[in-house]
């Protein structure tokens, strides 16, 4: 599954990809392309003689019974649109394509191996380009979406400022965490509006800028799932000791899987897949073993101090956000994935996994914004009396190697 994710989530108007074909059709990327646009294919290969390669507007997949027999057949014409752009019958191992498109629509590349041996290899290079711009004619719109982002996240950056300066008395760590988690999602939205008005006109923008947006959304998204396990751990909520191992292990795993996301556009080859796949497992399964952890004690923690609101409070809101947010960022993963399949364009993935995680910075405004009601009382001369109730968690290793947690209370 994560193996088909990785492949499926790197694409572009200009492709360079090897193909270890066993299959008869190879259906790659949809383009969107304006009148009079044109487009260039190059294949070199070692073994492939005979290979036929279509450009099919507003494609079927239920057409493709009829491609299956283009091969045995005398006519090269497919008869599905009159606007389909048509190679010759290629023999030989180095082929260059090249045409232009009269007519505006989605059309879909389709590779057909006419080998009798499907067991083919072959290097194909495509390029895309409308007249006025190099993006795909659904993708001009993105600019545009990230303006908007941009606008909303500088909304969210200063609704946590103001209420963090409003409510010093009562400041915890992880607020300060979610105050800053907008700023790198902003800095990465402003250089990729850069680098989108760049796509248009050159193929090759610059890439310092490409760095400065990965280290950003590196920052971003590793604060974004730290601060969730963070939260599910009690930091800050219902414990106030934390071990430096403690602090190691949320963060390290949090950038494992967060780099993930970062060497994606980098994936060329199957064996760059398996790389990323493996730091994903690693990063997953150490992941989900601190937030069971966390599960364990916070439950806990509940049976054993059933007469105690206030910490029942601070739990089942840690709780609760580590619920919703796992469930809102899985559905984003998954939307995500599906709209970066070869049918949808690139604005629709980006639609859908930034209305994903514009919801999770709703999530933490509603769980986490300061109130009225989380301050303390006030004695006469105005000043807030504050009572905190404690839990600390010790572990304690037998002589027999076995774990036993001890739950220390105290009042202040």
């Amino acid at each position: 599954m994560l193996f088909w994710v990785f492949q499926i989530l790197s694409h572009s108007y200009v492709q360079s990809m090897r193909f270890n074909s066993v299959d008869r059709i190879i259906k790659l990327h949809r383009f969107g392309f304006s009148d009079n646009s044109s487009y260039n294919f190059s294949i070199n290969n070692t073994n492939l003689k005979e290979i036929k390669i279509f450009l099919i507007k507003n494609f079927n997949s239920r057409k493709l019974p009829q491609l299956e027999n283009i091969c045995n057949s005398k006519n090269n014409y497919f008869e599905y649109d009159s606007n389909q752009q048509i190679s010759p019958l290629v023999k030989k191992s180095e082929f260059i394509w090249e045409g232009n498109v009269t007519h505006a629509g989605f059309y879909t590349p389709i590779i057909i191996n006419c080998e009798k041996s499907l067991n083919s290899k072959f290097d194909i290079f495509y390029q895309f380009k409308n007249q006025d711009s190099l993006l795909d004619t659904r993708d001009e719109i993105c600019p545009m979406i990230h303006i908007f982002l941009l606008f909303l996240y500088m909304i969210v950056f200063l609704v946590w400022l103001a209420n963090g300066l409003s409510h010093t008395s009562f400041r915890i760590p992880i607020h300060t965490l979610f105050c800053i988690q907008p700023i790198f999602k902003m800095i990465s939205l402003k250089f990729l509006l850069d680098l989108w008005i760049t796509k248009r006109v050159t193929e090759s923008p610059p890439f310092w800028k490409e760095i400065v947006v990965h280290v950003c959304d590196f920052l971003n998204y590793s604060l974004l799932v730290s601060v969730i396990t963070y939260a599910g751990a009690g930091i800050c909520i219902y414990r106030n000791r934390f071990t430096i191992q403690d602090h190691f292990e949320i963060i390290c795993s949090s950038s494992l899987l967060t780099v993930c996301l970062i060497l994606i556009p980098f994936i060329n080859s199957v064996k760059s897949i398996m790389f990323v796949l493996i730091i994903t497992c690693i990063g997953l399964f150490w992941h989900l073993k601190l937030n069971v952890i966390s599960l364990i004690i916070s439950s806990r923690i509940l049976e054993q101090m059933k007469g105690q609101p206030i910490v029942h409070s601070k739990i089942n809101l840690s709780r609760a956000f580590v619920k919703s947010s796992i469930l809102c960022l899985l559905f984003t993963l998954l939307g995500y994935v599906l709209t970066s399949s070869s049918y949808f364009s690139d604005s629709t993935s980006i639609i859908t996994m930034e209305t994903g995680l514009f919801i999770e910075s709703i999530l933490n405004l509603r769980f986490f914004l300061f109130r009225k009601i989380y301050a303390g009382e006030q004695n006469t001369e105005g000043k807030v009396i504050q009572i905190k109730r404690v839990v600390n968690v010790k572990q304690l290793i037998t002589p027999i190697g076995s774990y036993i947690a001890l739950l220390e209370r105290y009042q202040y």
